[in-house]
């Protein structure tokens, strides 16, 4: 390991700083392009944050094989499933199913969102 590695509130100061790199030579354009979207640092600019919202994050080229429809009703088979020794699921409880309303159930908890 290398001085810096050893050092992680330098990385953090870096990143914080925005003045951290990371190495995406073997990337796509279109990941590149929803990489720096994303961390936009300017918010107005930002993909996700302008007047068409989570649309922009949605209708990239980076999804383009995505079906969020299927997405949604949690249609797509998982690419893999790990094989667990121990599963301790049942401390936790079901997950709830989000449904479509005509009304919004939640206006009040993100009234200020």
């Amino acid at each position: 390991m290398t001085n810096k590695q050893h050092r992680p509130h330098i990385r953090y100061l870096r990143i914080i700083n925005g003045c951290a790199s990371i190495n995406l030579k073997h990337s796509s354009i279109n990941c590149l392009s929803i990489i720096r979207g994303l961390l936009q640092y300017n918010v107005e600019q930002r993909l996700g944050c302008g007047k068409r919202g989570t649309l922009d994050i949605i209708e990239h080229a980076w999804f383009d094989e995505v079906n969020f429809w299927t997405l949604y009703q949690q249609k797509y088979i998982a690419p893999f499933i790990p094989i667990r020794k121990y599963i301790f699921t049942d401390r936790y409880e079901d997950d709830t199913i989000l449904r479509f309303t005509a009304k919004n159930l939640y206006e009040s908890e993100f009234k200020e969102f």
